[in-house]
């Protein structure tokens, strides 16, 4: 059954895990819970709005792909259902686990 998301072609993230990058920032870990996104959703140098469950908002800019288990490849998105992308320490400092994520218009 198709949802809303993978007919408008939007995916939706769930920030599963948030982690302090030494002087980089912080690495978000998104996991797919809508849609079906493309790796170039969430490259380098695209934004992304997170809301969090108060309702609070902010839009950040991707300032790099996270690799913890090793070198990032584009089939793991697809794979796994989940990607590690890193944001500045401003734009990352309030977001906590259970905010969801969607690329920014």
């Amino acid at each position: 059954m198709a949802t809303n998301a993978s007919i408008s072609g939007v995916a939706r993230f769930r920030v599963s895990d948030v982690v302090p990058v030494p002087l980089r920032g912080y690495m978000l870990r998104l996991r797919v819970t809508d849609g079906e996104p493309a790796p170039a959703m969430v490259r380098p140098g695209r934004s992304l709005r997170l809301v969090g469950p108060d309702g609070a908002q902010r839009v950040v800019r991707i300032q790099g792909i996270g690799a913890p288990s090793g070198r990032a490849r584009a089939d793991r998105l697809a794979r796994i259902g989940e990607i590690d992308v890193v944001v500045s320490a401003a734009d990352g400092e309030a977001v906590r686990i259970g905010w969801t994520a969607e690329p920014a218009s």
